[in-house]
């Protein structure tokens, strides 16, 4: 099975202990989630690609943009889900972040 995974820099991401709660009960609750491991400074977060519907998906996207995670082409690889068609197509909000080239 492909997996997806992005790392978190926990310092400086969450504004309280709630505001972390809250991230991670989110994304703990996402379809085809697998994996959450390192501690202190960082996380890497992982899924199963197979498992990721497109409620998953634009989830993923609100999560990336609630708490300002990482570059957004790193979601790129979401196209390779069930639903990646759907996620990659121009009519979605996030398409121009996701899939446009800032260089």
């Amino acid at each position: 099975m492909a997996t997806f995974g992005f790392e978190v820099e926990t310092v400086g991401t969450f504004y309280s202990v709630g505001d972390e709660n809250s991230f991670f009960q989110w994304v703990y609750g996402l379809n085809g989630y697998k994996t959450c491991t390192g501690s202190g400074q960082s996380v890497q977060i992982d899924f199963e690609l197979d498992d990721m519907d497109r409620g998953t998906l634009s989830e993923l996207v609100a999560v990336f943009r609630r708490y300002n995670i990482a570059d957004f082409s790193s979601l790129r690889a979401l196209v390779n889900a069930p639903d990646g068609a759907w996620f990659a197509s121009p009519q979605m909000y996030w398409h121009e972040l996701v899939f446009l080239d800032r260089t």
